[in-house]
């Protein structure tokens, strides 16, 4: 699993369209002319194994985290 500034990210591009950059602040990928563009850029660029995304502190993410993996003891 991966942790902190791990994916691309869409910002609003001047004069139009976006730019894709990242996963680190210092990192640019392209712009691209649509949103739809600009989305599957990133969704190209996702590591291995990225999960969905989870609002919360690094704290509730290591909570929820071990609940699901506790669950799916209880499954097999």
């Amino acid at each position: 699993m991966s942790r902190g500034c791990d994916i691309p990210y869409i910002q609003p591009a001047t004069g139009g369209g976006y730019w894709v950059s990242g996963p680190h602040r210092t990192q640019s990928v392209d712009p691209a002319a649509t949103a739809q563009q600009a989305i599957a850029m990133v969704v190209e660029r996702l590591p291995p194994g990225c999960g969905p995304a989870f609002v919360g502190t690094p704290e509730e993410l290591a909570a929820y985290e071990a609940s699901e993996h506790s669950h799916q003891g209880d499954r097999g």
